[in-house]
């Protein structure tokens, strides 16, 4: 083996340290790799990396150099490393936003070999696998963005892989009921210790991963991981907690976790607050003092927990913050609800929100019900779609339908001249929000008329893991351009004041392809602009718009939608706008909705 095969082996293995190989990126890997194919030695050197070299140019964006290196490989592998090498394959066409080879096969494949390792007791090689299978089967390619996900137009064809599996069954057992099928615990597991507090340091600019990802995104420092570490991690955002407040009275105390989001939890925890009923701890789960349980580690924790194995130690301040708590409350079924499903003690309160986009994520998939005391979903459509998904979900101690805390009666100010001919659109940016339909709609409106207008409010497209992603943002921009609608549309920006943004909406708008409870929807027709509401999508399986709103307000289509605008002119519009306000006051209004969830949370 030559000096350079020997260089190109340290590049595609990302085995730097030993040979001094700088960070590099997914260009340089595969230059490498043309290297390695040329000698024997070193492709059967690295025969156990194959599987992670390939996920990692899959991080690293570079999903067609990862889709051409498992098939270089593939021919000459066999075993455990063939399947994990067919299921990324199969993960770097989902990447490239085209169809996978034969994704339920590969998962199939991988799974004989999870469940061996699962009834060994070797938790940590299973978890490993049950990422990978969940970054394929739950690719947001499938499901996120999308309209027409597998997941909720055939779900149990598109899951039985995942469900003929013990693997998967176990994820979702009560705590100890497999004992009887895994092998018994070997030894005490050792106290889990808390992360240290990092200390404060500049955000470095990795030299050779600088086209890749961020510094500051989780796949970009997996991909430093393997290909070398010299590059430190960024030090993280400071998250300041929210104080412990002192009750007036007796109260219960609530324990809020995130692991991020808490913007729509901030109204419903000031409620109970302002009534004097609880004690909070906001603690953001990703903090220092939390145990940093990645999803690998907190999957092996499930396993061993539904095998009736003793999980290691809490660190002291996480277990005194949940033995103070009465009740463990998540808001959004994420990472954070998962963490919480393993840890909460048996005998406290754990309620879990779900919104819209955890009924097609892996998170659901992975806990037992059996400890969750209240799941709480946004709209029925989701809760189905999840229940659906998920049937174990049905074990949880009470399921509930309650849409977001939303304070409406602020949205009553007049309208001006210019909402008789504007249609708004808020929080535009995303591609499952898909403007295109809204600028589709505005072409309509102004063939016949040119002085309508869109208004839109909220943020730019932002980075995105998704390819399909940017090839949506160019073609909305490239539309944006066209004649019949570029005059017309007026980008507010993100706006915070929407009472006065509401204003000049005669007409509010959800373009999505998919929605849990629009917000925005919601407070433009207390608003008294008229809702113009597609039929979502990914929710039509489940009826989705049209069991949240009445019927009059959802449309199947951009020529429906016209028609229907198109019939509201003058008075007409005046009185479906007010009747469209008294609809959202008398159903979605905080004071409405709030006695909902202090039930949940206080009882009768």
């Amino acid at each position: 083996m030559t000096t350079s095969t020997l260089e190109a082996l340290a590049v595609v293995a990302g085995v730097g340290k030993r040979l001094q190989v700088a960070p590099v990126s997914a260009a340089d890997v595969m230059a490498a790799w043309a290297v390695v194919l040329q000698d024997e030695g070193s492709l059967t050197a690295l025969e156990k990396q194959y599987p992670v070299i390939v996920r990692a140019l899959r991080h690293a964006r570079a999903a067609a150099d990862a889709e051409k290196l498992a098939r270089d490989v593939l021919p000459r592998l066999s075993g455990e490393v063939l399947a994990l090498v067919r299921l990324e394959l199969n993960a770097a066409q989902l990447a490239q936003g085209a169809a996978a080879d034969d994704l339920a096969g590969a998962v199939r494949e991988l799974l004989v070999f999870a469940d061996e390792h699962l009834v060994a007791a070797r938790f940590d090689e299973v978890a490993g696998m049950v990422v990978r299978i969940n970054e394929a089967v739950f690719h947001r390619e499938l499901h996120g963005e999308v309209g027409d996900s597998p997941l909720a137009y055939d779900t149990d064809a598109f899951l039985a892989p995942l469900r003929e599996s013990l693997t998967y069954q176990a994820l979702v057992a009560p705590s100890g009921t497999l004992a009887d099928r895994i092998a018994p615990q070997a030894s005490e597991p050792a106290p889990l210790a808390a992360a240290p507090v990092p200390a404060p340091k500049a955000p470095a600019q990795p030299s050779g991963v600088r086209a890749l990802l961020p510094t500051d995104s989780a796949r970009g420092r997996f991909v430093r991981k393997l290909f070398g570490k010299s590059v430190p991690d960024p030090a993280p955002e400071p998250v300041a907690e929210e104080p412990v407040v002192e009750a007036r009275s007796a109260a219960k105390r609530v324990l809020c976790l995130s692991s991020g989001n808490l913007h729509f939890a901030k109204g419903l925890i000031a409620d109970l607050r302002d009534r004097g009923a609880i004690e909070t701890r906001v603690v953001q789960t990703r903090e220092a003092r939390y145990p940093r349980r990645g999803h690998a580690e907190m999957i092996a924790d499930r396993l061993a927990d539904a095998a009736g194995h003793k999980l290691p130690a809490l660190p002291e301040k996480v277990a005194t913050d949940l033995e103070w708590a009465d009740i463990v409350f998540v808001d959004w079924f994420d990472i954070a609800a998962q963490w919480a499903t393993v840890h909460v003690p048996a005998g406290k309160q754990l309620i879990i929100r779900v919104h819209s986009m955890e009924a097609v994520s892996p998170q659901p998939h992975l806990v037992d019900y059996t400890k969750v005391s209240d799941l709480i979903f946004v709209g029925a459509h989701v809760r189905d779609l999840f229940v659906a998904a998920v049937p174990a979900a049905k074990s949880a101690g009470r399921i509930h339908v309650i849409p977001n805390e939303m304070q409406l009666d602020r949205f009553g100010l007049p309208k001006s001249e210019a909402a008789e001919r504007t249609i708004a659109l808020v929080q535009w940016g995303k591609m499952v929000k898909d403007p295109i339909w809204a600028l589709e709609l505005l072409a309509e409106l102004r063939s016949t008329d040119p002085s309508w207008r869109l208004l839109m409010a909220g943020n730019d497209f932002h980075e995105s893991l998704l390819a399909s992603a940017y090839v949506y943002r160019d073609a909305f921009r490239a539309r944006l351009q066209e004649d019949d609608v570029r005059d017309a549309v007026v980008d507010a920006g993100y706006v915070t004041d929407l009472p006065t943004f509401m204003q000049d909406a005669g007409y509010i708008l959800s373009s999505s392809r998919r929605e849990g409870s629009p917000v925005s929807v919601i407070e433009g027709a207390a608003s008294g602009a008229v809702p113009i509401v597609r039929d979502w999508p990914l929710y039509q399986p489940f009826n989705g718009a049209r069991r949240l709103f009445p019927s009059e307000w959802v449309v199947s289509d951009v020529a429906e939608a016209a028609e229907r605008i198109r019939s509201l002119d003058g008075d007409a519009r005046a009185k479906a706008g007010e009747e469209a306000r008294a609809h959202a006051l008398e159903t979605f209004d905080w004071p409405l909705i709030a006695p909902k969830y202090r039930e949940i949370f206080l009882g009768s």
